[in-house]
């Protein structure tokens, strides 16, 4: 009797759960509800080319192997609960051996900075007489007296001895601290918390970052194809200027080298960019320091925030304007909303809340200009920024502690018209998540923007790119997508659609 309970209830369980998910889903394409974001970004294991054979056939058995994995993964009823309240037990019970290891491991870290210190040649030190600075190096003179030009002398005959003194007690020099702690990982990435203080009065920054999990070996043939591929298309139709930019990712710079040299692919990063074709204009968000990294990207988050897009969206102007001299710079405005505290996908995917983030967004004096919303992607905003703007800034914006604000704040566009602009310029515009907050400044440069936003979007037509271009009469083509992507196609579906 007890069996027949047992496995009763265990079916039943069973059968909600087949049921709620993709009810849930359902609801959620249809507007009715909002999912709660849990951080988990499901992608097909394998895109197949379009010329090869039944590759739509297999692309489409794809596609639905990676909707069934989401159903199953993202809209399972109390899934955020049940894995906060099971990573807080999880943090509590490791707390102690994860002291340990951060202090081991920012003893490494010193030791390392100090080995490049001994590294650096000794003749790039300014002299102290061409500085200004007196050389504290060199000996005290204690018996000996100057006067003008004369030279110095000992006194005559009678020897005098300078009273001891106590050199006063002097604070050690302060070390700057780094620390990463291993969060979790899945079949796409590892996830990092990082813990750093660079100067003794200065703040400590604490981020999460995710990293993919793929080998540098592994990566190196897909990012040759990525670069087979875009040098392809920026020669194949001539007259038309290619623009590529990256949002820099944590383990593309030295700071990765530095604090998880294990993770580091910052050789490719640099690579990839070498090898670029010289027709191609190419720039990345500049991520030098922990500074950068704190405070141009979200904390708990995988997106850059609005000082992050903002460097980019000023960054990519400029090399609009090495084309176009009549282009000048929009500065601005940065709008924030204190009511609102972010948590972002790598908090939820992590089920770590300890760390939170201010949230702002930038708004554009821009000219009168249409929008063509595009609705195959569910995340996104489904109105426009203006009505959002509004919406937050009175604090009626949704409070629920899994809510992705960066994603849903901005819509995702498929076409921009400037009417009033006759520049003659058309833009194709290629982006992922990180392109949003981008699109309706950069496009408004060009008299029309068609505009192929790439991720998780099953919706979008397969072209042939030359013969697009040609058909549309676009002048630029300009691919901004995150590093991960346009680096190494990690999803497989940077250049969607494109042949």
């Amino acid at each position: 009797m007890r069996n027949k309970v047992f496995i009763t209830v265990f079916a039943s369980f069973l059968l909600l759960v087949m049921i709620s998910a993709p009810a849930k889903r359902v609801l959620c394409a249809a507007g009715l509800i909002v999912n709660e974001n849990v951080g988990n970004i499901i992608e097909v294991e394998k895109v197949y080319d379009p010329d090869s054979f039944a590759a739509p056939l297999l692309n489409g058995i794809e596609e639905a192997k990676r909707e069934i994995t989401d159903i199953y993964t993202n809209y399972i009823p109390f899934y955020v609960d049940i894995t906060s309240i099971a990573s807080t037990f999880t943090q509590s019970l490791n707390n102690p051996i994860t002291a340990l290891l951060l202090e081991a491991g920012n003893r490494d870290v010193l030791e390392r900075m100090e080995a490049a210190k001994e590294n650096t040649p000794s003749d790039t030190t300014v002299p102290a007489e061409t500085t200004g600075v007196p050389d504290t190096t060199a000996p005290a003179v204690t018996d000996a007296v100057t006067s003008g030009n004369a030279e110095t002398t000992s006194p005559p005959e009678t020897e005098t001895t300078a009273p001891e003194t106590t050199a006063p007690e002097t604070e050690p020099p302060f070390s700057p601290t780094y620390n990463a702690t291993y969060l979790k990982s899945n079949n796409q990435h590892r996830y990092y918390q990082i813990d750093a203080q660079t100067e003794k009065d200065g703040p400590k920054m604490s981020f999460y970052v995710r990293i993919p999990s793929a080998t540098n070996d592994k990566l190196r043939p897909t990012m040759e194809k990525q670069l087979e591929k875009i040098n392809g298309f920026a020669t194949e139709v001539p007259g038309v200027n290619w623009y590529v930019y990256a949002a820099t990712c944590f383990e593309d710079t030295a700071l990765c080298d530095l604090i998880l040299p294990s993770e580091s692919k910052r050789v490719l990063f640099e690579e990839f960019f070498e090898k670029l074709d010289p027709s191609v204009q190419r720039g990345w968000v500049k991520v030098d320091t922990i500074e950068d990294k704190y405070n141009k990207f979200f904390r708990t988050d995988h997106h850059w925030n609005v000082y992050g897009y903002t460097e980019a969206y000023r960054s990519v102007v400029e090399m609009f304007k090495e084309n176009y001299s009549d282009i000048t710079l929009r500065e601005p405005e940065i709008v924030s909303f204190p009511a609102v505290t972010f948590y972002g996908s790598n908090a939820t995917a992590t089920a770590r809340y300890t760390i939170s983030d201010p949230f702002a967004v930038a708004s554009y004096d821009l000219p009168p200009h249409d929008i063509v919303m595009e609705h195959g992607v569910s995340y996104n905003s489904k109105i426009e920024i203006a009505t959002n703007m509004e919406n937050y800034l009175k604090a009626r914006h949704n409070t629920k502690r899994t809510y992705g604000h960066y994603t849903a704040f901005q819509p995702i566009l498929e076409e921009v018209t400037y009417p009033e602009n006759k520049t003659g310029r058309v833009l194709l515009f290629i982006g992922d998540s990180y392109s949003p907050p981008l699109m309706e400044p950069l496009a408004s440069y060009f008299d029309k923007t068609y505009i192929r936003y790439i991720d998780s979007n099953p919706t979008l037509e397969n072209i042939d790119l030359a013969e697009y271009i040609k058909e549309k009469g676009i002048t630029d083509v300009l691919l901004l997508e995150m590093s991960d992507r346009i680096i190494y196609d990690y999803y497989g579906d940077s250049l969607r659609g494109l042949k």
